[in-house]
């Protein structure tokens, strides 16, 4: 006789025969499924049939499991554990929401990933999504709202933004560097379009030094590979320092930089508690800044 395992996955032939190997009689299993004696002997029949052995004997208390029964039992307590660890997930997944954060790619070289790691820890049901970066990325997740927060440096004003954070710019080169004062300086910049592109070539120029571009990167991974190459210097937040770069070192030529600041943008209102958290945190961490750890032997980069 074929044995068809979808027989013993019915729900209905799990309830039988936990509630038989509870009561220990057909009765006592017929009035808690709430159906005939009758009806619980038939379906026992037909189960013993269909498996080719016998699952039940009467014994002094009653009616007792045989070996395959014991077997059966094993198998069926397994599917009800099975089945309530995934009521449980389908439930727990249900009560996940979602955070969608946008963020400048500079910016995620700040503690900043510690305090989301934080956030995360407090509050496990909730989803965060990051999505790190170009300028005219988180411009358009804010102009079409898929995102509920953003973290961007300040180019222009949003109806809801407030300034979060306030760094200095500084002029970012390969360590031990010799850039000259009589060279044009080769700069590393983002393609366009990014308003932070135009800044330093305007303030060179401004300041009477010749400049050209050297490489472009549509993400801040190519800039900082042409800087650590030696190929050109870039603007860059004085704290959020690039790997095997340093600021030059003053007394070069080159014209100062104004602040950068840091904006947080509201894109959806916070209804939830979670967003409102996340807000408190981010302002809290703010006023502490976001300055990540940084080797404090790091060269800067020398003028000739």
């Amino acid at each position: 006789m074929t044995l068809d395992p979808a027989r013993l996955r019915d729900p209905g032939i799990t309830r039988l025969f936990l509630a038989i190997e509870e009561q220990k009689t057909f009765g006592g299993a017929a009035r808690v499924l709430g159906v005939t004696q009758p009806s619980v002997s038939q379906q026992v029949k037909r189960l013993e049939r269909h498996l080719g052995r016998p699952l039940f004997r009467r014994g002094r208390n009653g009616v007792e499991l045989t070996a395959g029964g014991e077997a059966v039992l094993i198998y069926v307590r397994a599917l009800e554990s099975l089945t309530e660890d995934l009521k449980k997930q389908l439930e727990s997944h249900d009560n996940i929401e979602e955070l969608t954060i946008g963020m400048a790619e500079d910016f995620c070289r700040t503690a900043l990933a510690t305090i989301l790691w934080l956030f995360v820890a407090e509050h496990p049901n909730i989803r965060v999504r990051i999505i790190s970066g170009t300028y005219s990325a988180l411009t358009e997740g804010i102009e079409k709202k898929t995102i509920d927060f953003a973290i961007m440096r300040r180019f222009g004003e949003y109806a809801d933004s407030r300034l979060l954070w306030r760094d200095n710019l500084a002029w970012i080169g390969r360590k031990n560097m010799r850039l000259s004062r009589e060279e044009p300086v080769p700069l590393v910049l983002p393609l366009p379009p990014n308003p932070g592109r135009d800044m330093p070539i305007a303030m060179l120029r401004a300041s009477g030094r010749s400049c050209f571009i050297r490489f472009e990167s549509v993400g801040l991974a190519g800039i900082e590979a042409a800087v650590q190459a030696g190929l050109g210097i870039c603007a860059g937040p004085r704290s959020m320092w690039l790997a095997g770069a340093a600021p030059l070192v003053e007394g070069h030529g080159l014209p100062d930089l104004p602040d950068v600041e840091f904006d947080l943008v509201t894109v959806k209102p916070p209804k939830k508690d979670f967003s409102k958290a996340f807000l408190q945190i981010l302002t809290a961490a703010s006023k502490s800044g976001f300055i990540p750890q940084r080797d404090p032997a790091l060269p800067a980069a020398v003028v000739s």
